[in-house]
């Protein structure tokens, strides 16, 4: 529930569907059914829930879309129309306008669902914390997740770590995002608190991480919002760190994402690396190294090399204003903007097409590569302005003056120890990466 929250840019949402615990929940966890005497289920571990859903699944589309569905308001809007006067909902894809997934209310849409790994975390669903059914439509894509976005709620670091104050805290989260931002439910679809208690946000999420293949358009990061697992982490981490039993639980529940969608810890992003926000705050932030080097080692898995940030028309932050000062280099026709708008796809577009590089507008790779160029002591000018506004902005202290000096190093090597690179006084590819977002592996 970060400030940020309110200038995010989402479309409508599809309908709820419910879910319902085949386990004994955890203790003073409510039961969203009552049964009878001879039909209690047995008691097991809290740490393992098992879910089915109350009506029988949809089959699985025949239609495979494109892995990058990019959802507006004014599509789906459309879809929205003819659909519900038949009582349901067609969401389509920008790109194909082929149907991507139909939802008929009170109808399931993952087949398989109650089949769990066996190191599946505890996860309190919404019936659990007595969520309020959303108020619109949640989108579902028939698609992998493919990043992990790192949030925090800028709420107190409390002292209280019970399940009770979990619960609480997920209501007001819906009820702020519900009735402050206007959206149809949660924004994020977990939340992880200072006690370690892993939470449903938005309906439908569980269900769709446990089958592996659906993704739930969230609200929590303009033009991530279809692909990107946001979880928020209780707390303020400007200066503070989450405690142990967080910090752990989050561990745990990146590594049964990763395993679920089938990516990588290079997948785990931080929220400002594409909007223009200071959440996941200075302190968290910095810990996302370790974090992704604790979740590829359990995984056992090795990162790639290099992970650079795939930005596109409607992210922004600081990653972004640096990508139109390097276009400057080249156009100088770019004003001083953190917005990925209309002029900064145009040149991107542009430099892509001279470069013999797919015209896409995304900042692969081979673009990034492309764009940037080293720096050392003898370096001035806009380019070492961008790279000292990044230093600054996590917290290394560089001032802005364009000028290479002494205190632009020293941030410099703390932003490279921080990502395991050898301290230098140069501005390489690797380095690069690092300060735009990207990981290292």
């Amino acid at each position: 529930m970060c400030q940020d929250c309110q200038r995010n840019r989402t479309g409508p949402h599809t309908a709820p569907m419910r879910v319902r615990p085949t386990t004994e929940p955890m203790p003073r966890t409510p039961v969203p059914r009552r049964a009878s005497a001879r039909q209690q289920p047995p008691r097991i571990s809290p740490t393992r829930r098992y879910l089915i859903t109350d009506t029988a699944p949809l089959p699985r589309p025949r239609e495979k879309t494109s892995r990058r569905h990019l959802l507006k308001a004014s599509i789906i809007a459309i879809g929205m129309g003819a659909a519900t006067a038949l009582g349901a909902l067609e969401v389509r894809s920008l790109i194909t306008h082929e149907p991507v997934i139909t939802i008929f209310p009170g109808t399931s849409l993952f087949p398989d669902a109650h089949t769990l790994p066996n190191d599946t975390p505890a996860i309190h669903n919404t019936s659990a914390w007595k969520a309020r059914p959303p108020s619109g439509p949640l989108p579902i894509l028939p698609q992998k997740s493919t990043k992990i976005l790192i949030h925090q709620t800028q709420t107190s670091n409390t002292g209280d770590t019970s399940l009770g104050h979990a619960y609480s805290l997920a209501r007001t989260i819906q009820n702020f995002h519900m009735d402050a931002n206007g959206w149809p439910d949660t924004g994020q679809h977990f939340t992880v608190t200072r006690g370690g208690y892993i939470l449903e946000g938005r309906h439908n999420s569980v269900q769709a991480l446990m089958s592996g293949s659906y993704h739930v358009v969230g609200a929590h990061c303009p033009e991530l919002n279809s692909e990107a697992i946001g979880i928020e982490n209780e707390g303020t981490y400007f200066s503070d760190l989450p405690p142990e039993a967080h910090w752990n639980a989050l561990i745990s529940f990146c590594i049964f994402i990763c395993k679920q969608y089938g990516f990588g810890a290079e997948g785990i992003f931080g929220h400002w690396d594409f909007s223009n926000t200071d959440c996941p705050g200075t302190r968290f932030y910095s810990q996302l190294p370790r974090l992704r080097k604790e979740v590829a080692q359990r995984l056992g898995q090795s990162m790639p090399p290099l992970t650079w940030p795939d930005h596109r028309p409607g992210t922004s932050g600081e990653t972004v204003r640096t990508l139109r000062t390097l276009l400057n280099l080249h156009y100088r026709n770019l004003g001083v903007s953190d917005d990925f708008n209309d002029e900064t796809e145009d040149a991107l577009k542009r430099f892509q097409t001279e470069h013999r590089l797919p015209a896409n507008a995304y900042t692969t790779a081979k673009t990034w590569e492309a764009l940037v160029m080293p720096l050392n002591k003898k370096s001035t000018g806009d380019v070492v302005r961008a790279v000292q506004s990044h230093l600054r902005m996590k917290g290394f202290g560089a001032d802005v003056n364009g000028r290479f000096d002494g205190k632009t190093i020293s941030a410099l090597q703390k932003l490279q120890q921080l990502h395991g690179l050898p301290a230098t006084e140069e501005v390489d590819l690797k380095t690069w990466c690092a300060l735009l977002g990207g990981v290292i592996g």
